[in-house]
């Protein structure tokens, strides 16, 4: 796991994804995915400890740059989500894989 230690609230921190979680009512961190298509959006997902998905087609960075960052995933945009969810990572979490762990 990759943790970058910064002493402000923006992004990488997980401020923001934890304040998201919280206005949603969502809990643990393995349930919720965080997707962006910039580096420091992938730090703020993996420090959060939710799945994190590169999303290349739109951003700044491909595939490449996006998962050396730590996305544990990458697709081409936000409408190929649905597809990633049922394949990848509900199939993990029934398994009792977490984000950043791998149990294979």
């Amino acid at each position: 796991m990759h943790f970058t230690l910064r002493l402000s609230r923006g992004r990488p921190t997980p401020f923001l994804v934890y304040d998201c979680m919280y206005k949603a009512n969502v809990f643990p961190p393995a349930a919720v995915i965080k997707a962006d298509d910039i580096t420091a959006g992938v730090h703020e997902g993996i420090n959060s400890g939710a799945w994190t998905v590169g999303l290349f087609e739109t951003g700044a960075h491909d595939a490449q740059t996006l998962t050396r960052a730590g996305a544990h995933f990458t697709v081409p945009g936000a409408r190929d989500i649905p597809d990633l969810i049922e394949s990848e990572i509900h199939p993990r979490l029934e398994q009792g894989e977490l984000p950043g762990q791998s149990l294979s």
